[in-house]
């Protein structure tokens, strides 16, 4: 329990439409927290609500149906017709800072726990201050601005896009299957990305 004043909109389940699940601290907004793929990207849900209960003045964008449905229609990561990216270019136009959680295959980068990127924008000392938070957490870290970090450094995104192009700071972060599914991980993960400001 968090003790906070929110504002909650949510689709309902056995909606025809899975608009997702948008809850608000009624404080003073400072960080956007955004889960586009939950249950696609196993447990990142369970990353973005951790992340919004430790940090007070956050706002959760969830999405509301799995990436592949519809044809990967709703894919609201690369997708400017969704409610999700509209509530984020909003809140991007009021220059809060927004970090986006993504998950990938432990196969896909073997070496890495995490991938840290800017998305289409260049890393600023928050990105670096976060990235060294999570390397002193224990985390591999593989550094978009630095290293050769596959496809998944979040460059196509479209909030990150609108972030480069408002100069909104964004963070693009990919965790692999090992991080997220281990409690005391995630517990790790979170309490490090209280860096991102």
């Amino acid at each position: 329990m968090t003790n906070r004043r929110y504002t909650l909109v949510a689709s309902r389940p056995g909606d025809e439409r899975g608009w997702g699940f948008y809850l608000a601290d009624e404080d003073t907004p400072r960080l956007v927290v955004e889960v586009p793929h939950p249950n696609s990207d196993l447990h990142t849900e369970n990353t973005g609500i951790a992340l919004y209960r430790q940090q007070p003045g956050s706002v959760l964008l969830m999405a509301g149906a799995h990436r592949r449905a519809g044809g990967r229609a709703a894919d609201v990561a690369h997708r400017e017709d969704s409610v999700f990216h509209a509530l984020a270019a909003e809140l991007m136009r009021k220059n809060l800072p927004q970090l986006q959680i993504h998950g990938f295959d432990d196969a896909s980068l073997p070496d890495k726990d995490i991938i840290i990127s800017p998305g289409a924008g260049k890393a600023t000392d928050a990105h670096r201050a976060t990235a060294t938070a999570l390397e002193d957490a224990g985390f591999t870290i593989c550094r978009s601005w630095t290293d050769s970090c596959s496809d998944l450094e979040g460059k196509t995104n479209v909030q990150g896009r609108l972030a480069a192009e408002l100069q909104t700071p964004f963070l693009h972060l990919e965790t692999n299957r090992t991080v997220r599914e281990s409690a005391e991980r995630q517990a790790a993960l979170v309490k490090a990305l209280g860096a991102f400001r």
